[in-house]
Protein backbone atom coordinates (compact mmCIF):
# COMPACT_ATOMS: atom_id res chain seq x y z
CA UNK A 1 0.00 0.00 0.00
CA UNK A 2 0.93 3.48 -0.69
CA UNK A 3 2.45 5.90 1.83
CA UNK A 4 1.50 8.62 -0.04
CA UNK A 5 -0.83 11.04 1.24
CA UNK A 6 -4.25 11.11 -0.87
CA UNK A 7 -4.86 14.69 -2.16
CA UNK A 8 -8.68 16.11 -1.80
CA UNK A 9 -10.74 15.69 -4.70
CA UNK A 10 -10.86 19.48 -5.49
CA UNK A 11 -7.12 19.33 -5.67
CA UNK A 12 -6.74 16.35 -7.71
CA UNK A 13 -9.31 18.02 -10.25
CA UNK A 14 -7.45 20.88 -10.38
CA UNK A 15 -4.01 19.25 -10.69
CA UNK A 16 -5.64 17.17 -13.73
CA UNK A 17 -7.19 19.64 -15.55
CA UNK A 18 -4.80 22.38 -15.61
CA UNK A 19 -2.30 20.83 -17.62
CA UNK A 20 -4.97 20.24 -19.86
CA UNK A 21 -6.34 24.14 -19.54
CA UNK A 22 -2.62 25.40 -20.28
CA UNK A 23 -2.01 23.74 -23.04
CA UNK A 24 -5.31 24.56 -24.42
CA UNK A 25 -4.29 28.57 -23.75
CA UNK A 26 -1.19 28.26 -25.42
CA UNK A 27 -2.39 26.76 -28.71
CA UNK A 28 -5.27 29.13 -28.91
CA UNK A 29 -2.62 32.02 -28.35
CA UNK A 30 0.00 30.16 -30.80
CA UNK A 31 -3.17 30.03 -33.50
CA UNK A 32 -4.09 33.36 -32.43
CA UNK A 33 -1.20 35.25 -32.99
CA UNK A 34 -0.58 32.89 -36.17
CA UNK A 35 -3.36 34.27 -37.64
CA UNK A 36 -3.01 37.74 -36.99
CA UNK A 37 0.52 37.68 -38.76
CA UNK A 38 -0.87 35.36 -41.64
CA UNK A 39 -3.99 38.09 -41.75
CA UNK A 40 -1.37 41.56 -42.14
CA UNK A 41 1.15 39.28 -44.48
CA UNK A 42 -1.78 38.18 -46.90
CA UNK A 43 -3.11 41.82 -46.57
CA UNK A 44 0.57 43.10 -48.31
CA UNK A 45 0.19 40.07 -50.92
CA UNK A 46 -3.53 41.30 -52.00
CA UNK A 47 -1.79 44.88 -52.34
CA UNK A 48 0.77 43.57 -54.68
CA UNK A 49 -1.26 41.49 -56.97
CA UNK A 50 -3.77 44.56 -57.41
CA UNK A 51 -0.58 46.45 -58.21
CA UNK A 52 0.67 43.08 -60.71
CA UNK A 53 -3.15 42.68 -62.18
CA UNK A 54 -3.33 46.91 -62.65
CA UNK A 55 -0.46 47.21 -64.66
CA UNK A 56 0.04 43.92 -66.34
CA UNK A 57 -3.22 45.14 -67.83
CA UNK A 58 -1.96 48.21 -69.38
CA UNK A 59 1.17 46.53 -70.81
CA UNK A 60 1.40 47.15 -74.27
CA UNK A 61 3.20 44.76 -77.04
CA UNK A 62 4.26 46.04 -80.29
CA UNK A 63 6.64 43.83 -81.07
CA UNK A 64 8.33 44.68 -78.16
CA UNK A 65 7.25 45.52 -74.43
CA UNK A 66 6.23 49.25 -73.88
CA UNK A 67 5.24 50.35 -70.55
CA UNK A 68 2.50 52.58 -69.38
CA UNK A 69 3.59 56.13 -69.09
CA UNK A 70 0.92 56.75 -66.64
CA UNK A 71 1.22 54.48 -64.19
CA UNK A 72 5.21 55.04 -64.08
CA UNK A 73 4.69 58.92 -63.15
CA UNK A 74 2.69 57.86 -60.03
CA UNK A 75 3.81 59.19 -56.76
CA UNK A 76 4.25 55.61 -55.24
CA UNK A 77 6.34 54.97 -58.10
CA UNK A 78 8.85 58.13 -57.87
CA UNK A 79 9.46 58.30 -54.56
CA UNK A 80 11.45 55.43 -52.37
CA UNK A 81 10.61 56.66 -48.60
CA UNK A 82 9.01 54.22 -46.31
CA UNK A 83 6.95 56.48 -44.58
CA UNK A 84 5.37 57.25 -48.18
CA UNK A 85 4.95 53.33 -49.09
CA UNK A 86 6.30 52.97 -52.21
CA UNK A 87 6.08 50.85 -54.84
CA UNK A 88 8.78 49.68 -57.28
CA UNK A 89 8.03 48.22 -61.33
CA UNK A 90 10.39 46.55 -63.46
CA UNK A 91 9.76 45.16 -66.32
CA UNK A 92 11.99 41.88 -67.84
CA UNK A 93 11.48 40.41 -71.32
CA UNK A 94 11.43 36.86 -71.68
CA UNK A 95 15.56 36.12 -71.08
CA UNK A 96 15.21 38.12 -67.86
CA UNK A 97 16.83 41.55 -69.37
CA UNK A 98 15.40 44.79 -67.85
CA UNK A 99 13.66 46.81 -70.08
CA UNK A 100 12.02 49.36 -68.17
CA UNK A 101 11.82 50.44 -64.05
CA UNK A 102 10.38 52.77 -62.14
CA UNK A 103 11.92 56.06 -61.08
CA UNK A 104 12.13 54.99 -57.05
CA UNK A 105 14.14 51.90 -58.63
CA UNK A 106 17.10 54.12 -59.35
CA UNK A 107 16.75 56.69 -56.14
CA UNK A 108 17.85 52.59 -54.09
CA UNK A 109 21.55 52.53 -55.86
CA UNK A 110 21.74 49.06 -54.18
CA UNK A 111 18.05 47.99 -54.98
CA UNK A 112 18.50 44.35 -57.66
CA UNK A 113 18.42 44.97 -61.32
CA UNK A 114 17.82 41.47 -61.86
CA UNK A 115 14.75 39.30 -62.26
CA UNK A 116 13.77 37.26 -59.23
CA UNK A 117 11.60 34.41 -61.15
CA UNK A 118 10.21 33.07 -57.55
CA UNK A 119 6.58 33.92 -56.74
CA UNK A 120 5.37 34.54 -53.40
CA UNK A 121 5.88 36.49 -50.74
CA UNK A 122 10.10 36.58 -49.41
CA UNK A 123 12.44 39.26 -47.91
CA UNK A 124 15.29 40.74 -49.24
CA UNK A 125 17.52 43.20 -47.30
CA UNK A 126 20.04 44.25 -50.28
CA UNK A 127 18.39 47.53 -50.30
CA UNK A 128 18.89 48.28 -47.05
CA UNK A 129 15.21 47.31 -45.98
CA UNK A 130 13.68 44.35 -45.74
CA UNK A 131 11.63 43.69 -49.44
CA UNK A 132 8.51 41.83 -50.26
CA UNK A 133 8.54 40.66 -53.94
CA UNK A 134 5.88 39.41 -56.26
CA UNK A 135 6.83 38.32 -60.04
CA UNK A 136 4.36 37.11 -62.44
CA UNK A 137 4.27 36.57 -66.21
CA UNK A 138 3.02 38.93 -69.07
CA UNK A 139 1.35 37.05 -72.05
CA UNK A 140 -0.61 38.95 -75.21
CA UNK A 141 -3.42 37.52 -76.71
CA UNK A 142 -2.29 34.55 -77.71
CA UNK A 143 -1.26 33.98 -74.35
CA UNK A 144 2.63 33.60 -75.38
CA UNK A 145 5.21 34.76 -72.90
CA UNK A 146 6.42 38.29 -73.82
CA UNK A 147 8.44 39.27 -70.75
CA UNK A 148 7.74 39.63 -66.38
CA UNK A 149 6.81 42.22 -64.12
CA UNK A 150 8.16 42.45 -61.09
CA UNK A 151 7.06 44.41 -58.09
CA UNK A 152 8.24 45.17 -54.73
CA UNK A 153 7.22 47.01 -51.73
CA UNK A 154 8.85 47.33 -48.24
CA UNK A 155 7.79 45.22 -45.41
CA UNK A 156 5.49 47.46 -43.71
CA UNK A 157 6.84 48.10 -39.57
CA UNK A 158 3.76 46.90 -37.29
CA UNK A 159 6.22 45.82 -34.84
CA UNK A 160 4.04 48.29 -32.75
CA UNK A 161 0.07 46.19 -33.51
CA UNK A 162 1.80 43.20 -33.20
CA UNK A 163 2.77 44.34 -29.42
CA UNK A 164 -0.64 45.46 -29.11
CA UNK A 165 -1.80 42.08 -30.06
CA UNK A 166 0.40 40.07 -27.80
CA UNK A 167 -0.80 42.37 -24.63
CA UNK A 168 -4.23 42.35 -25.74
CA UNK A 169 -4.11 38.26 -26.28
CA UNK A 170 -2.02 38.22 -22.73
CA UNK A 171 -4.98 39.84 -21.53
CA UNK A 172 -7.62 37.75 -22.59
CA UNK A 173 -5.31 34.56 -21.67
CA UNK A 174 -5.15 35.81 -17.80
CA UNK A 175 -8.86 36.51 -17.53
CA UNK A 176 -9.86 33.45 -19.24
CA UNK A 177 -7.31 31.66 -16.45
CA UNK A 178 -9.17 33.35 -13.61
CA UNK A 179 -12.72 32.57 -14.84
CA UNK A 180 -11.50 28.75 -15.04
CA UNK A 181 -9.79 29.04 -11.69
CA UNK A 182 -13.33 30.16 -10.50
CA UNK A 183 -15.28 28.06 -12.07
CA UNK A 184 -13.35 24.80 -11.80
CA UNK A 185 -13.22 25.67 -8.14
CA UNK A 186 -17.07 26.28 -8.12
CA UNK A 187 -17.23 23.18 -9.69
CA UNK A 188 -14.97 21.22 -7.28
CA UNK A 189 -16.19 22.56 -4.34
CA UNK A 190 -20.52 21.58 -5.54
CA UNK A 191 -18.71 18.46 -6.82
CA UNK A 192 -17.55 17.16 -3.03
CA UNK A 193 -20.24 19.18 -1.43
CA UNK A 194 -22.80 16.03 -1.98
CA UNK A 195 -19.95 13.65 -1.09
CA UNK A 196 -19.26 15.73 2.17
CA UNK A 197 -22.81 15.57 2.82
CA UNK A 198 -22.82 11.87 2.86
CA UNK A 199 -19.72 11.35 4.51
CA UNK A 200 -20.79 12.93 7.40
CA UNK A 201 -24.02 11.70 7.67
CA UNK A 202 -22.69 8.03 7.82
CA UNK A 203 -20.38 9.33 9.99
CA UNK A 204 -23.61 9.63 12.32
CA UNK A 205 -24.57 5.84 12.04
CA UNK A 206 -24.30 3.52 14.76
CA UNK A 207 -26.35 0.76 16.79
CA UNK A 208 -28.27 3.37 18.83
CA UNK A 209 -28.50 5.75 15.16
CA UNK A 210 -28.99 3.00 13.05
CA UNK A 211 -32.57 4.38 11.57
CA UNK A 212 -30.50 7.70 10.12
CA UNK A 213 -30.82 7.96 6.76
CA UNK A 214 -28.57 10.31 4.15
CA UNK A 215 -30.95 13.69 4.05
CA UNK A 216 -32.20 14.72 0.95
CA UNK A 217 -29.19 17.02 -0.81
CA UNK A 218 -31.23 19.75 -2.82
CA UNK A 219 -29.62 20.52 -6.31
CA UNK A 220 -27.49 17.58 -7.45
CA UNK A 221 -26.95 15.63 -10.24
CA UNK A 222 -28.62 12.30 -11.28
CA UNK A 223 -25.77 10.27 -10.13
CA UNK A 224 -24.94 11.68 -6.75
CA UNK A 225 -29.18 11.44 -6.16
CA UNK A 226 -28.55 7.81 -7.30
CA UNK A 227 -25.76 7.11 -4.61
CA UNK A 228 -27.76 8.79 -1.56
CA UNK A 229 -30.80 6.31 -2.20
CA UNK A 230 -28.33 3.18 -3.29
CA UNK A 231 -26.73 4.00 0.19
CA UNK A 232 -30.29 4.47 2.34
CA UNK A 233 -31.46 1.79 0.57
CA UNK A 234 -28.16 -0.28 1.76
CA UNK A 235 -29.10 1.70 5.64
CA UNK A 236 -32.53 0.18 5.20
CA UNK A 237 -31.36 -3.30 5.11
CA UNK A 238 -28.68 -3.27 7.29
CA UNK A 239 -31.44 -2.00 10.13
CA UNK A 240 -33.71 -4.64 9.09
CA UNK A 241 -30.99 -7.49 9.31
CA UNK A 242 -29.80 -6.01 13.00
CA UNK A 243 -33.05 -6.07 14.01
CA UNK A 244 -33.64 -9.57 13.04
CA UNK A 245 -30.95 -10.57 14.51
CA UNK A 246 -31.47 -8.55 17.45
CA UNK A 247 -34.91 -10.35 17.74
CA UNK A 248 -33.86 -13.57 16.60
CA UNK A 249 -31.18 -13.43 19.44
CA UNK A 250 -33.62 -12.61 21.78
CA UNK A 251 -36.30 -15.25 21.13
CA UNK A 252 -33.56 -17.88 20.57
CA UNK A 253 -32.60 -16.95 24.61
CA UNK A 254 -36.11 -17.16 25.60
CA UNK A 255 -36.47 -20.13 23.30
CA UNK A 256 -33.81 -21.98 24.75
CA UNK A 257 -34.19 -20.28 28.70
CA UNK A 258 -37.62 -22.12 28.85
CA UNK A 259 -36.56 -25.45 28.62
CA UNK A 260 -33.45 -24.91 30.32
CA UNK A 261 -35.26 -23.62 33.32
CA UNK A 262 -37.48 -26.73 33.36
CA UNK A 263 -34.20 -29.38 33.44
CA UNK A 264 -32.76 -27.50 36.18
CA UNK A 265 -36.12 -28.02 38.52
CA UNK A 266 -36.39 -31.01 37.63
CA UNK A 267 -33.34 -31.87 38.61
CA UNK A 268 -33.15 -29.90 41.88
CA UNK A 269 -36.53 -31.34 42.62
CA UNK A 270 -34.80 -34.91 42.39
CA UNK A 271 -32.20 -34.11 44.14
CA UNK A 272 -33.72 -32.37 47.41
CA UNK A 273 -34.47 -35.94 48.69
CA UNK A 274 -34.04 -39.72 48.10
CA UNK A 275 -36.77 -40.75 45.12
CA UNK A 276 -38.03 -43.92 44.42
CA UNK A 277 -36.70 -45.24 41.40
CA UNK A 278 -40.03 -44.79 39.10
CA UNK A 279 -39.77 -41.23 40.50
CA UNK A 280 -36.32 -40.82 39.08
CA UNK A 281 -37.25 -43.03 35.58
CA UNK A 282 -40.06 -40.31 34.97
CA UNK A 283 -37.19 -37.32 35.58
CA UNK A 284 -35.36 -38.81 33.18
CA UNK A 285 -38.15 -39.37 30.32
CA UNK A 286 -39.27 -35.48 31.42
CA UNK A 287 -35.23 -34.53 30.81
CA UNK A 288 -35.10 -36.15 27.65
CA UNK A 289 -38.56 -34.37 26.43
CA UNK A 290 -37.20 -31.44 26.84
CA UNK A 291 -33.75 -31.81 25.78
CA UNK A 292 -35.50 -33.55 22.48
CA UNK A 293 -37.15 -30.43 22.27
CA UNK A 294 -33.97 -28.34 22.36
CA UNK A 295 -32.53 -30.47 20.07
CA UNK A 296 -35.03 -30.12 17.34
CA UNK A 297 -34.44 -26.09 18.15
CA UNK A 298 -31.06 -26.23 17.63
CA UNK A 299 -31.02 -28.55 14.85
CA UNK A 300 -33.36 -26.16 12.93
CA UNK A 301 -31.40 -22.68 13.91
CA UNK A 302 -28.20 -24.37 12.27
CA UNK A 303 -30.16 -25.08 9.25
CA UNK A 304 -31.64 -21.28 9.09
CA UNK A 305 -27.81 -20.19 9.54
CA UNK A 306 -26.49 -22.32 6.55
CA UNK A 307 -29.72 -21.41 4.49
CA UNK A 308 -28.13 -17.69 4.76
CA UNK A 309 -24.81 -18.97 2.95
CA UNK A 310 -26.38 -21.27 -0.01
CA UNK A 311 -26.44 -19.72 -3.09
CA UNK A 312 -27.91 -20.70 -5.93
CA UNK A 313 -24.82 -22.66 -7.58
CA UNK A 314 -25.90 -25.45 -5.31
CA UNK A 315 -29.49 -25.50 -6.08
CA UNK A 316 -29.40 -26.47 -9.21
CA UNK A 317 -30.07 -30.16 -9.10
CA UNK A 318 -33.13 -31.92 -10.86
CA UNK A 319 -35.52 -33.22 -7.92
CA UNK A 320 -38.20 -35.55 -8.17
CA UNK A 321 -40.39 -34.25 -5.98
CA UNK A 322 -43.07 -36.72 -6.44
CA UNK A 323 -40.84 -39.36 -4.08
CA UNK A 324 -39.81 -36.46 -1.88
CA UNK A 325 -43.15 -35.59 -0.96
CA UNK A 326 -44.30 -39.24 -1.24
CA UNK A 327 -41.55 -40.46 1.25
CA UNK A 328 -42.66 -37.77 3.68
CA UNK A 329 -46.46 -38.23 3.19
CA UNK A 330 -45.85 -42.11 4.26
CA UNK A 331 -43.64 -41.12 7.67
CA UNK A 332 -46.78 -38.98 8.74
CA UNK A 333 -48.92 -41.43 7.65
CA UNK A 334 -47.19 -44.01 10.25
CA UNK A 335 -47.91 -41.03 13.02
CA UNK A 336 -51.36 -41.04 12.51
CA UNK A 337 -52.14 -44.24 12.80
CA UNK A 338 -53.24 -44.16 16.24
CA UNK A 339 -55.04 -40.84 16.08
CA UNK A 340 -58.10 -40.30 14.70
CA UNK A 341 -57.06 -38.60 11.53
CA UNK A 342 -57.03 -39.98 8.08
CA UNK A 343 -54.69 -38.37 5.73
CA UNK A 344 -55.66 -38.65 1.64
CA UNK A 345 -52.54 -38.17 -1.35
CA UNK A 346 -53.22 -36.98 -4.51
CA UNK A 347 -49.72 -37.39 -5.74
CA UNK A 348 -48.91 -36.97 -9.40
CA UNK A 349 -45.69 -38.63 -10.80
CA UNK A 350 -42.36 -37.60 -12.17
CA UNK A 351 -42.71 -34.17 -10.93
CA UNK A 352 -39.39 -32.56 -11.58
CA UNK A 353 -38.07 -29.34 -9.17
CA UNK A 354 -34.81 -28.04 -9.19
CA UNK A 355 -32.56 -27.62 -6.02
CA UNK A 356 -31.61 -28.97 -3.33
CA UNK A 357 -32.94 -32.61 -2.65
CA UNK A 358 -32.09 -32.70 1.46
CA UNK A 359 -33.87 -28.85 1.72
CA UNK A 360 -36.82 -29.94 -0.18
CA UNK A 361 -37.49 -32.97 1.78
CA UNK A 362 -37.02 -31.03 4.75
CA UNK A 363 -39.20 -27.81 3.68
CA UNK A 364 -42.16 -30.53 3.14
CA UNK A 365 -41.95 -32.45 6.05
CA UNK A 366 -42.20 -29.47 8.50
CA UNK A 367 -45.44 -28.36 6.32
CA UNK A 368 -46.68 -32.29 7.28
CA UNK A 369 -45.72 -32.04 10.95
CA UNK A 370 -47.38 -28.81 11.14
CA UNK A 371 -50.27 -30.12 9.78
CA UNK A 372 -50.51 -33.22 11.69
CA UNK A 373 -50.07 -31.22 15.29
CA UNK A 374 -52.74 -28.88 14.72
CA UNK A 375 -55.62 -31.45 13.50
CA UNK A 376 -57.04 -33.52 16.30
CA UNK A 377 -59.57 -35.04 13.96
CA UNK A 378 -60.76 -34.77 10.62
CA UNK A 379 -57.98 -35.65 8.16
CA UNK A 380 -55.11 -33.77 5.90
CA UNK A 381 -54.94 -33.85 2.32
CA UNK A 382 -51.36 -33.90 0.26
CA UNK A 383 -51.92 -32.89 -3.15
CA UNK A 384 -49.56 -32.50 -5.80
CA UNK A 385 -49.31 -31.52 -9.77
CA UNK A 386 -46.88 -30.80 -12.20
CA UNK A 387 -46.41 -27.57 -14.67
CA UNK A 388 -46.09 -25.92 -12.70
CA UNK A 389 -45.28 -28.27 -9.52
CA UNK A 390 -47.72 -27.25 -7.02
CA UNK A 391 -47.65 -28.50 -3.79
CA UNK A 392 -50.73 -27.63 -1.53
CA UNK A 393 -51.32 -29.48 2.00
CA UNK A 394 -55.45 -29.07 3.48
CA UNK A 395 -56.07 -29.81 6.95
CA UNK A 396 -59.33 -29.65 9.42
CA UNK A 397 -57.46 -28.36 12.55
CA UNK A 398 -57.52 -25.76 14.71
CA UNK A 399 -56.58 -22.79 12.00
CA UNK A 400 -55.38 -19.66 12.23
CA UNK A 401 -56.77 -15.92 12.65
CA UNK A 402 -56.27 -13.53 10.13
CA UNK A 403 -54.13 -11.07 12.07
CA UNK A 404 -51.98 -13.84 12.54
CA UNK A 405 -51.68 -15.22 8.97
CA UNK A 406 -48.87 -12.33 7.74
CA UNK A 407 -46.94 -13.39 10.58
CA UNK A 408 -46.75 -17.30 9.48
CA UNK A 409 -42.88 -17.82 7.95
CA UNK A 410 -41.55 -15.50 11.05
CA UNK A 411 -38.68 -16.79 12.82
CA UNK A 412 -39.94 -17.52 16.64
CA UNK A 413 -43.98 -16.81 15.54
CA UNK A 414 -46.67 -19.02 17.10
CA UNK A 415 -50.10 -18.01 17.47
CA UNK A 416 -51.60 -17.27 20.81
CA UNK A 417 -54.23 -19.78 20.22
CA UNK A 418 -51.13 -22.97 19.63
CA UNK A 419 -49.29 -21.36 22.93
CA UNK A 420 -52.68 -21.67 24.87
CA UNK A 421 -53.32 -25.13 23.75
CA UNK A 422 -50.08 -26.38 24.85
CA UNK A 423 -48.93 -27.83 21.73
CA UNK A 424 -45.34 -27.79 21.93
CA UNK A 425 -43.33 -25.78 18.84
CA UNK A 426 -40.57 -23.61 18.78
CA UNK A 427 -42.23 -21.25 15.76
CA UNK A 428 -38.89 -22.42 13.56
CA UNK A 429 -40.93 -25.11 11.40
CA UNK A 430 -42.51 -22.37 9.22
CA UNK A 431 -39.79 -20.35 9.13
CA UNK A 432 -37.44 -22.74 8.03
CA UNK A 433 -40.20 -22.93 4.83
CA UNK A 434 -40.25 -19.79 4.43
CA UNK A 435 -36.67 -19.76 4.04
CA UNK A 436 -36.49 -23.17 1.73
CA UNK A 437 -39.03 -21.90 -0.41
CA UNK A 438 -37.28 -17.85 -1.25
CA UNK A 439 -33.96 -20.33 -1.92
CA UNK A 440 -35.62 -22.47 -4.97
CA UNK A 441 -37.88 -19.43 -6.15
CA UNK A 442 -40.89 -21.01 -4.66
CA UNK A 443 -44.27 -18.96 -3.93
CA UNK A 444 -45.59 -19.77 -0.49
CA UNK A 445 -49.18 -19.10 0.16
CA UNK A 446 -50.63 -19.64 3.70
CA UNK A 447 -55.02 -19.47 4.05
CA UNK A 448 -56.79 -20.27 6.85
CA UNK A 449 -59.83 -20.10 9.36
CA UNK A 450 -60.20 -20.88 12.89
CA UNK A 451 -61.56 -23.69 13.77
CA UNK A 452 -61.95 -24.89 9.86
CA UNK A 453 -58.30 -25.37 9.36
CA UNK A 454 -55.32 -24.00 7.18
CA UNK A 455 -54.37 -24.55 3.44
CA UNK A 456 -50.53 -24.55 2.61
CA UNK A 457 -50.02 -24.01 -1.19
CA UNK A 458 -46.01 -24.23 -2.65
CA UNK A 459 -45.85 -22.78 -6.38
CA UNK A 460 -42.59 -23.63 -8.03
CA UNK A 461 -41.64 -22.29 -11.16
CA UNK A 462 -41.18 -24.83 -14.50
CA UNK A 463 -37.97 -26.62 -14.56
CA UNK A 464 -36.57 -26.23 -17.92
CA UNK A 465 -36.21 -29.10 -20.43
CA UNK A 466 -32.14 -30.25 -20.03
Amino acid sequence: MSSEKPFHFRTRLIRTLLPTFLGTLLLIFILTAGSIVATFHFSDRRVLEDELAEISSAVQFQGRVVPPRYHWTEPHHTHAHPRQNPQFVQLFSRDGTLLFASENVNILRTYPRFLVKQDGFFTDNRAGYPMLFLTRGIYDSGRRLIGFIQVGQYEVDRSHLYGMALMGLATIVLVAMAAWWFLLKKLARRATRSVEIISDAAQKVSLHTRDYRIPEIPDVDLETLQLTQTLNDLLARLQKNYDEMAAFTAHAAHELQTPITALVGAVEVALRRERTPEHYKETLKSLHTELGAMRDMVRSLLELARLEHTTNETLQDRCDFSKIVLDAALDVQMLLKDEKVTLKMDIHPNVQVVGDKELLKRMTENILDNARKYTESGGITIHLSHDPPVLMVRDTGLGIRQEDIPHVGKRFFRAKDTSAKGIAGSGLGMALVNEIAEKHHAQLLVTSLPNEGTTVTLRFQTPKTP
